[in-house]
């Protein structure tokens, strides 16, 4: 981590400059993608910064939920829900089927705190997006293997894979079902977060062809260490 953190590190923030920045990072193998995909990708990996750094429920909405459409896992809702009340709160509702007011609850008692100014810094240098698609179902589940990420994380000296608490629609096997293949997108980046740590991250994205967005699949969050707990990320 002492090497990380001597890393070169551009301030994350709303303006132009870092938007610019994530801009010219490059996709490798992006011949496989139009222009439209290419810059909406590009958009993707922007919203995933922002939500980690300025706070608001919008930006984790621009991240989290691209296509507006979806559902929330109701075990991670109960957790939401324990975790407000181990907060000393009261939640305002425990019914699991209202999963919008319940997050949102959650988001402004919990989790706009832990996300505003979390991610400050990105390493340009240690940024790595490549996509990639394939054709046959069959290959959905090499892409989508929970395994898979596991050993990617493990490479990385990340403990944990998180799926998110929203899950988008269209999911990957009708993605497949309807368009004959999918797209997938995956960075591993190097960020600072609030706490001076410098610590590798992982996300995967797939992308919707009716929809014109890249939805967030997994991310890898939570560098081995005594430093893990302040490496955690909302997802």
């Amino acid at each position: 981590m002492k090497e990380w953190s001597s890393q070169a590190f551009i301030p994350i923030n709303d303006k132009n400059d870092f938007s610019d920045t994530i801009r010219a990072i490059q996709i490798k193998n992006s011949n496989i993608l139009d222009d439209q995909m290419a810059e909406s990708l590009r958009s993707a990996v922007l919203s995933l910064f922002m939500a980690y750094n300025s706070g608001t429920f919008d930006s984790y909405k621009a991240f989290h939920m691209p296509t507006g459409k979806g559902h929330y896992d109701p075990k991670l809702l109960q957790r939401r829900i324990l975790d407000i009340l181990a907060a000393g709160s009261e939640p305002v509702t425990s019914n699991l089927q209202e999963g919008g007011e319940i997050f949102a609850d959650y988001w402004k008692k919990i989790g706009s705190k832990k996300c505003a100014d979390f991610f400050q810094g990105l390493c340009t240098n240690q940024c790595d997006l490549v996509v990639s698609v394939t054709n046959t179902s069959s290959g959905i589940e090499d892409l989508f293997n929970i395994n898979r990420y596991i050993q990617i994380s493990n490479q990385l000296g990340i403990t944990d894979i998180r799926y998110p608490t929203y899950v988008s629609d269209p999911q990957p096997t009708s993605v497949v079902k309807k368009h004959g293949n999918i797209y997938q997108a995956e960075l591993k980046a190097l960020v600072k977060n609030s706490d001076g740590n410098a610590y590798p991250i992982f996300c995967l994205w797939y992308f919707s062809p009716d929809d014109k967005k890249w939805i967030p699949f997994t991310i890898g969050t939570e560098y081995m260490g005594s430093v893990k707990r302040k490496t955690y990320l909302e997802f």
